[in-house]
Formats: C-alpha cells, sequence, structure tokens
C-alpha cells in the first residue's frame, strides 16, 4: 500500500466524524508505538467547555514509520485537518 491509498483510506475514515461543529476543535493524531511495532491514528474532536473525544482510525505496521512526514503533510492538505506526529 503506497502513502497515497492511505492517506485516501484515513480521509474516508474521518470524513464522516469532521462535522464542521462551532466552538470545535478537530485533529488527527499519528502516534509511534517503538516497543510495539505499530503506528496508531487517532480522529479527535474538542467542543469548548467539553471533553475531548478521541477515536481510532486506523493501525498502521512499523514499515510506514519513514513516510509519517510526507502521509501526515498529504493528509492535511486533503482534509484541511491539523495533523500532529508524535
Amino acid at each position: 500500500m503506497d502513502s497515497q491509498e492511505i492517506v485516501r483510506q484515513i480521509a474516508k475514515a474521518v470524513e464522516p466524524l469532521f462535522t464542521k461543529e462551532k466552538n470545535t476543535l478537530y485533529e488527527v493524531h499519528i502516534i509511534q508505538q517503538s516497543y510495539s511495532g505499530r503506528i496508531n491514528v487517532f480522529f479527535e474532536w474538542h467542543r469548548m467547555g467539553r471533553a475531548t473525544v478521541s477515536r481510532p482510525i486506523t493501525v498502521l505496521p512499523d514499515d510506514y514509520r519513514h513516510k509519517l512526514d510526507v502521509i501526515a503533510r498529504q493528509l492535511e492538505d486533503a482534509t484541511q485537518i491539523k495533523v500532529t506526529v508524535s
């Protein structure tokens, strides 16, 4: 699977959750787990005055670790949502 296909898959999963409500912050988190060898992708939203809600989107194998910056940039361009890699 190439990075474009991964971006399309993540964008398709995020689309129904991204409702564009007022006073709500949206973000995609890409988390690298060094010991388990997996990369987790979460979609989070935070409405002012309420708790942050986080939904798992997908798990990628560790093979994509060197492409995370490219995937994050392409995902941010495709969805217009802030993407954080940690």
